[in-house]
């Protein structure tokens, strides 16, 4: 043997073995390599600062009840948070709505959502759909939430959709070595979807709010 080669002794070796067989039993690293959300841009944004805004009310197509209401509130209070948008507040949507006669669970057309944003006194319109979510317990684990959204950025002067987003993530995404991170509720799991749909967008175009409010 090389006099400059260390010599492995039988302790060294079990060492080794223990740490390969440790390494080859982590769950795989799941939470940076997840699903991205998927934007197409229709149309350009408005030239002039974007400040305020409106989230209409979700639609549901998912066999969730509340999944509209939970998508709806907590992407709403993510893109106060992570744009700085002045959001319509939601008592004021829903006046809006009853006096243009749409009922709940009813999508307004094209022409009611150009007198929402009007109304409103607001430059983007959001409207969504939630296509699934569930929140199924495992047998004797922790639930693994799934959610699948789609979202649209909306003229305020004609309702026309600018940008179209679809995003489908469940909790394990999210999981990392030991299962640390892992999401376990639909709220929890809503929140990291709106999160990571405002940061793709702002990385395409989307501005924040300016620090000095217009209204």
């Amino acid at each position: 043997m090389s006099a400059g080669l260390p010599r492995i002794t039988g302790t060294g070796r079990r060492r080794s073995l223990l740490l390969l067989l440790f390494l080859l039993l982590l769950p795989p690293i799941t939470g940076c390599g997840g699903p991205r959300p998927y934007s197409q841009q229709l149309r350009a944004l408005p030239p002039e600062p974007i400040c305020r805004v409106a989230v209409l009310p979700f639609a549901n197509h998912s066999d969730y009840p509340l999944a509209g209401a939970v998508a709806h509130q907590v992407f709403s209070a993510q893109l106060q948070q992570t744009a700085g948008y002045q959001v319509a507040q939601e008592g004021d949507v829903r006046k809006a709505y009853q006096q243009l006669r749409i009922f709940p669970g009813q999508q307004p057309t094209p022409e009611q959502m150009r007198i929402l944003a009007d109304r409103l006194r607001v430059q983007l319109l959001f409207t969504g759909t939630v296509v699934e979510m569930r929140e199924t317990p495992g047998n004797n684990a922790p639930a693994n939430p799934v959610l699948e959204l789609e979202l649209q950025i909306r003229d305020g002067r004609d309702a026309v959709a600018l940008w179209h987003t679809h995003h489908r993530r469940q909790g394990t995404d999210y999981r990392t070595a030991m299962h640390f991170g892992t999401v376990h509720t639909v709220t929890g799991l809503s929140r990291q979807v709106a999160r990571e749909i405002i940061n793709l967008w702002l990385k395409e175009g989307l501005t924040p709010c300016d620090a000095s409010p217009q209204y």
